[in-house]
């Protein structure tokens, strides 16, 4: 009964938290490889018509900013471009962000072991520290409906198994799946900027006010993870817990290749 009461006071607690806590705007990097998803999420967040309804995006070259009101939140969405020849700038733009949501596009199992180094090689950056980290399962309505069901009931544990985000110890991470075709998910990817974007790094200089900079320094990221794991949906995959999957359910991502990082 207490989970589901937390649960339903989900979207007042969000504008609670975001209305004290937020003066300016958040930050946010979309990284991943190109074709991942990162503009049509952008674009679902600024509640634009999806994908489907839209004319076909085009790659993102370079770097396009967004300024976006989504939910309550004034967000400034870094959509990195996703080719080779622009993954090398995306620490630097990111550095300067308060919070990543790498895409992994589900549907194009092919590139799974690419996205996987591509997010290590980001991470590897020392400028990356303590930045939150919201693995975003881009796509998952390509997914049949039952594969989607359990890995959701996983944790998404089989995805972070193969993306040996059991490494990432420098950063706190989540995994989520959302379609920004259909809008899956995308309250609580809302839900996890609010309380995680506040409960990892130090915030940028005059990002909030003086009373949310009080609480802050007073002990928000041990209040901001006790907060978060009570608020957040049960089949959202928190940090830990990916080691105890066994090895055959990462068939439910197809047979892609695990390989060292």
């Amino acid at each position: 009964m207490g989970n589901a009461v937390a649960r339903e006071a989900q979207p007042v607690v969000q504008r609670l938290i975001s209305r004290w806590l937020l003066r300016s705007r958040l930050e946010v990097a979309l990284a991943g490889l190109d074709g991942s998803g990162k503009s049509a999420l952008a674009r679902a967040l600024a509640a634009e018509p999806p994908l489907a309804a839209a004319p076909s995006l085009k790659p993102t070259i370079g770097l396009v900013v967004q300024r976006v009101q989504h939910s309550g939140l004034d967000l400034s969405l870094w959509d990195l471009g996703g080719r080779q020849r622009f993954r090398f700038d995306w620490a630097r733009h990111v550095s300067g962000c308060d919070a990543l949501l790498f895409l992994i596009d589900v549907s194009d199992r092919d590139r799974l072991a690419e996205a996987r180094q591509a997010l290590h090689m980001l991470l590897d950056d020392p400028r990356l520290r303590g930045l939150p980290l919201l693995v975003v399962a881009s796509k998952c309505d390509t997914l049949q409906p039952r594969d989607r069901a359990e890995l959701e009931r996983l944790g998404w544990a089989p995805l972070s198994r193969l993306l040996n985000l059991d490494c990432v110890t420098e950063q706190s991470w989540s995994v989520l799946g959302v379609s920004a075709a259909d809008g899956l998910n995308l309250p609580a990817l809302t839900r996890w900027l609010v309380l995680r974007a506040h409960s990892g790094r130090p915030p940028r200089e005059g990002a909030l006010g003086e009373g949310a900079s009080r609480w802050l320094g007073g002990g928000a990221q041990r209040h901001g993870q006790a907060l978060l794991r009570r608020l957040m949906p049960p089949w959202l995959g928190l940090r830990g817990g990916a080691a105890a999957v066994p090895d055959h359910e990462s068939t439910l991502l197809g047979d892609a290749e695990l390989r060292p990082v």
